[in-house]
């Protein structure tokens, strides 16, 4: 029988990996040390001004939470760091401190060491440190595991994409070499009738059957090779015509009244009327219709909203958003839309 206190292990190490597995994505992202700019690491932790969640620096655990500082404030003078990986490492490194302040927007860094209270500050994070654990160390392995299993697959998609090129690049190259064949094969034709002197009629008769023969392989490969286009501009209309009639539907779906949200490919989208948004918006474009507008705002990431003018064919794509959008006036001939 196994000691009491392997079972024991055993039975904790199934545990965390089911924790590991249930943890949300933004606590390994928050703590990994990459190279992400301030912004996109302070984006990615805090999409909603209260977030929070939990992760694990130098075998400490870090409980970050957007929007608060630390009552009392703590050091006067900041460190320098990117990213709250960068801060938490620092706290960890100091046995007196109890926790780390991070702003993005300077890459400051405040250390505390006697901390009664937090209060509201927007655009920090506040990091609080808890004692060391072995079982902690269990739990970080566990998402480091985790973060490289995701790094395997990403790194199996681009070997699997540069797989996929280097065929087509070996196809093209089988295409290339089977023109130059044919190419030489008319030369040499050519050479030999240029050098054909005075023949016997047999010769000639034997030269013309053989041009005869090879003209009507000729002929076959070009019927060939047209009726393969024809399947693919057949094809190619097909697919174009399904495109136009989804874009249609999608618009006819838009100008209702009585359409409250839509699909546009996976994403769906809330529609607002007349209404638009106060926040800044980061890119803007002329766009031929709200399907165009929609599709650009689920290609980017950092789309949080999107508000479409008909009258001049503008598309306006925002980071930032209010749900239902702020009405300062009507705007006829407008529409907000947020994806769901």
């Amino acid at each position: 029988m196994a000691p009491k206190s392997d079972l024991l292990l055993w039975l904790y190490l199934l545990v965390a990996a089911a924790l590991a597995n249930q943890a949300p994505p933004n606590s390994d992202i928050c703590f990994a040390s990459n190279k992400a700019l301030p912004r996109e690491n302070y984006d990615a932790c805090c999409p909603s001004k209260s977030q929070s969640g939990t992760g694990y620096v130098s075998d400490f655990q870090f409980r970050y939470q957007c929007g608060l500082t630390p009552d009392p404030a703590g050091e006067e003078v900041p460190h320098k760091v990117g990213s709250i990986h960068d801060c938490a490492t620092l706290c960890a490194e100091n046995t007196d401190c109890k926790a780390g302040t991070w702003d993005y927007q300077y890459g400051r860094c405040y250390l505390t060491t006697n901390m009664s209270g937090t209060k509201p500050s927007p655009l920090w994070v506040l990091l609080e440190k808890s004692a060391k654990s072995d079982c902690q160390k269990v739990e970080a392995a566990l998402r480091q595991c985790k973060m490289a299993e995701d790094t395997c697959q990403s790194l199996n998609s681009q070997l699997q994409l540069e797989r996929d090129t280097a065929v087509e690049h070996y196809n093209t190259c089988q295409t290339t070499s089977t023109q130059i064949q044919q190419e030489r094969d008319t030369a040499v034709s050519n050479l030999n009738t240029c050098e054909k002197t005075n023949s016997d009629l047999l010769v000639e008769k034997n030269t013309a059957v053989s041009n005869y023969n090879t003209a009507l392989e000729n002929y076959h490969t070009c019927e060939s090779a047209k009726a393969r286009l024809q399947q693919e501009r057949d094809t190619a209309v097909t697919n174009y015509n399904n495109c136009q009639a989804h874009v249609s539907q999608v618009e006819t779906a838009v100008l209702n009244p009585l359409t409250s949200s839509i699909r546009v490919g996976p994403t769906i989208y809330a529609l607002f009327r007349q209404k638009t948004f106060s926040r800044h918006y980061f890119y803007s474009f002329s766009s031929s219709s709200f399907y165009d507008c929609s599709t650009a705002c689920s290609a980017r990431p950092e789309c949080r909203g999107l508000v479409y003018g008909y009258a001049d064919k503008s598309c306006w794509l925002f980071s930032e958003y209010q749900n239902p959008p702020v009405v300062t006036a009507t705007y006829p001939n407008v529409i907000a839309a947020v994806p769901l």
